[in-house]
């Protein structure tokens, strides 16, 4: 059973069952994971010749996490709390990582932000954003790498993957706007993410640029991650509570006012 603490409120993941679980009022309440497979995500790694057996789990997905006594205050805000855990793996020498997506368009030509907190583990999270100016086009890459306690900010116009890149499972969990559907077709299309992130012996990792990108220049930043009072909470508040102040995650729907709309 791997305890997720940090998340504020009840939270457990059960690894014989390969549930979540959460107790609210003394009562526990278990989800169902959505999967993702090896055979649903073949194309996307570095070696797409894979020997692996194609029924092998990637990751787990828990949608729509909350307390019964928020159940309202969610659904009138259009929000929605995730739980992720990825175990730690690798995919011929590539780290384990999610399929990739981005957000469509919310308002203003900016798409859905997003918000992460790492419950346990390390993840190493890459963004990426396409621009066109005057028929240069450029990519540009940020990587982010977390650890517990810490929190992730998807700014608009990014698509995103994390990668468990230590031998702990990853479980991390996400704030973001329940009035949209993930868009995994651009991603898909290239093969995966800018850059994959191949295991480097005894330790660390490698990035190594995905050739089907060759159009776009790329750049790379290196960024730290957020802390609650970024998004106007007191220090070390678990993500979670940000509901006690629902107008201050008004930016998961409305992206103009979001704190930020980059990474320098």
């Amino acid at each position: 059973m791997v305890s997720l603490d940090l998340s504020g409120i009840n939270l457990r993941f059960d690894e014989e069952k390969k549930k979540l679980i959460l107790i609210d009022q003394n009562v526990e309440k278990e989800y169902e994971p959505n999967l993702r497979k090896l055979k649903d995500m073949n194309e996307l790694f570095f070696d797409s010749a894979i020997s692996q057996d194609p029924d092998t789990i990637l990751y787990y997905m828990f949608r729509n996490v909350f307390k019964k006594e928020n159940e309202k205050a969610i659904a009138e805000n259009k929000l929605r709390y995730d739980v992720t855990i990825i175990p730690p793996n690798t995919i011929g020498g590539e780290y384990i990582k999610t399929a990739g997506h981005y957000h469509p368009v919310a308002k203003d030509g900016l798409s859905f932000p997003e918000i992460y907190e790492v419950l346990s583990g390390e993840g190493l999270f890459m963004l990426q954003k396409e621009s066109n100016f005057a028929g240069n086009k450029k990519i540009k890459a940020v990587f982010v790498l977390g650890k517990e306690g810490d929190l992730i900010f998807i700014p608009p116009n990014y698509g995103h993957i994390t990668i468990n890149v230590s031998k702990d499972t990853l479980c991390m969990a996400n704030w973001v706007s329940s009035a949209f559907e993930s868009v995994y077709g651009n991603i898909k299309e290239k093969k995966g993410g800018a850059f994959y992130i191949l295991k480097r012996d005894p330790i660390g990792f490698k990035l190594e640029k995905n050739s089907n990108y060759d159009e776009f220049s790329k750049q790379s930043v290196f960024a730290t991650p957020k802390k609650a009072d970024f998004f106007g909470f007191p220090d070390k508040t678990p993500m979670y509570e940000f509901l006690k102040s629902p107008e201050k995650l008004s930016f998961l729907n409305d992206p103009t006012v979001c704190p930020d709309l980059d990474y320098d």
